[in-house]
């Protein structure tokens, strides 16, 4: 994927799962949320070394 590509992907994919974290009730539920933020980030490391 061209660099602008995944950065448009990451940052969309990221914002719909925090969107859907502030919809959601319940630990369970954002812990879920919140390790696939994680897992998608940490797919990406070169998202993260520009955008830390």
């Amino acid at each position: 994927m061209v660099e602008d590509d995944e950065k448009r992907f990451l940052v969309t994919v990221i914002k719909e799962l925090l969107g859907l974290c502030e919809q959601k009730r319940g630990k369970d539920n954002k812990a879920i949320i919140a390790s696939n933020i994680m897992y998608v980030v940490g797919q990406y490391p070169r998202f993260l070394r520009a955008h830390w």
